[in-house]
């Protein structure tokens, strides 16, 4: 009995410490803003133009800043893959127009990085349908932190 005692007490100072050396890594940067990372990226979301390229009858890419955006435009409506930043809402919406679509029906999110889902902001008030795997979605409930680069 001492000696199963003797070794259960071993095993548990040596988790213990196993903890604190765990936990004794370079610090985790303060997690900044959108703005912060705009200004990283030199993105200026007022001075940002979308443009767009046509890749078959109704497929489109738009083209701004961060992903892309692939957007279809047919007789039953607008579908679009990723959808950008809030910021740039009125611009992505007059470039769908001049395609030919008017208010987007449906929004389908690859994954949920900022500048992939948070457009879904304007998009949802607006009406539209978003679809994102359930993972991407528990993600986007919550706050995330993604590790980009050093941008301080």
């Amino acid at each position: 009995m001492k000696k199963f005692l003797g070794q259960s007490l071993m095993i548990m100072m040596a988790w213990v410490s196993a903890q604190g050396h765990a936990h004794s890594g370079p610090p985790v940067p303060t997690p900044v803003g959108l703005d912060e990372i705009a200004v990283a990226f030199e993105w200026d979301f007022d001075a940002t133009e979308i443009t767009s390229e046509r890749i078959s009858d109704q497929l489109y890419v738009l083209f701004g800043a961060g992903g892309n955006i692939a957007v279809s435009v047919g007789a039953q409506g607008v579908l679009v893959v990723d959808d950008q930043f809030p910021a740039l809402a009125d611009k992505i919406r007059a470039a769908i127009k001049d395609l030919g679509g008017n208010q987007v029906d449906f929004a389908v999110n690859t994954h949920w990085h900022f500048d992939h889902a948070d457009g879904n902001q304007f998009l949802g008030p607006d009406g539209a349908w978003i679809v994102a795997q359930a993972n991407s979605r528990a993600k986007m409930t919550e706050d995330q932190v993604i590790n980009l680069v050093s941008i301080a």
